[in-house]
């Protein structure tokens, strides 16, 4: 072997290293965009100073493409459009809670008033009515069921959502396409199979109706916080009543722990849920029905706080 062959594959081999460099870069680039930027500038002025300019470019290409990406996503999400691969809704967390001005709810359903004018029956005060014709009331109770996905399924996903209102009547009550493999279907407490959520709703669908059911009302739940979690949305704390925070339920049930929703609806409401698989409609109606019975005195607390 000569030793321009030599020569040759030396030439390659060094070209074959700065490309694996280059690439590992900016993979690590837009993985640890904060952990290279703070390398970059540490190393701005040491002897690596022509490296250091070529990390912070590689940053801001990264940084530049990710946020186009971000709001190209927002967009689509927004609009009802946001697909994968598998034509299977995108849920990009934190879209929905940054940009809440942004998001256009669907147009607010028409009460229909009685000849009296009066569309509750109380003097008049007027209430809306879901499609179904059912009362939107200022209070409404969610509860929702969940299926595991990810390593182990210890994540959770949402696959059932129902919302009553203050009556414990049914406004919404749906299962919900899932937009990952599903690992454990927690049946045994989710009640939650398969065929239920197979021919699911899509959750953009789900998630923008929901939206719309809660702006401008007082939610009612119990540990709601992870209800909102799966919904990938938040809620005004002062417009939250949750069950399972109220002290003087957990001073009474728990001894000032956290009490389940089967402890709760056992003391205040005499009544056994939840005797093996869980219902979202049973349990949304058992944590509006306890609101309803300390509502006086917990409205009163919240008055005298504020």
């Amino acid at each position: 072997m000569d030793s321009s062959d030599d020569e040759y594959k030396s030439v390659v081999f060094v070209v074959i290293i700065i490309l694996v460099n280059v690439l590992s870069i900016n993979l690590f680039a837009f993985a640890y965009p904060n952990v290279l930027w703070t390398l970059a500038q540490h190393m701005k002025d040491s002897l690596f100073e022509l490296l250091s300019d070529n990390l912070f470019m590689v940053i801001m290409s990264v940084q530049k493409s990710k946020k186009k990406m971000e709001n190209r996503q927002r967009n689509q999400l927004i609009n009802g459009t946001s697909t994968n691969s598998n034509n299977r809704p995108l849920l990009v967390r934190g879209l929905i809670n940054a940009n809440w001005a942004n998001v256009q709810p669907m147009a607010a359903p028409k009460a229909t008033v009685k000849q009296n004018g009066d569309i509750d029956g109380k003097g008049g005060k007027r209430q809306q009515k879901n499609k179904e014709g059912l009362k939107l009331t200022k209070h409404i109770a969610m509860d929702c069921e969940m299926v595991g996905i990810g390593f182990q399924g210890k994540d959770h996903m949402l696959a059932r959502i129902s919302i009553v209102n203050q009556q414990g009547e049914i406004i919404m009550d749906k299962y919900v396409k899932p937009s990952e493999s599903v690992v454990d279907y927690r049946t045994h407490i989710s009640g939650i199979r398969a065929k239920d959520i197979d021919n699911g709703e899509p959750f953009g669908a789900v998630q923008r109706e929901v939206i719309n059911l809660l702006k401008g009302r007082i939610l009612v739940g119990h540990s709601v916080s992870n209800d909102l979690k799966v919904l990938h949305l938040k809620h005004p704390y002062r417009d939250t009543r949750d069950t399972s925070k109220y002290a003087p339920l957990a001073k009474r049930v728990s001894g000032g722990s956290t009490p389940s929703l089967k402890a709760l609806a056992r003391v205040v409401l005499g009544i056994n849920i939840q005797d093996g698989e869980h219902c979202s409609v049973e349990d949304a109606r058992a944590t509006m029905r306890i609101y309803n019975k300390i509502s006086q005195d917990w409205e009163r607390n919240l008055k005298q706080r504020s």
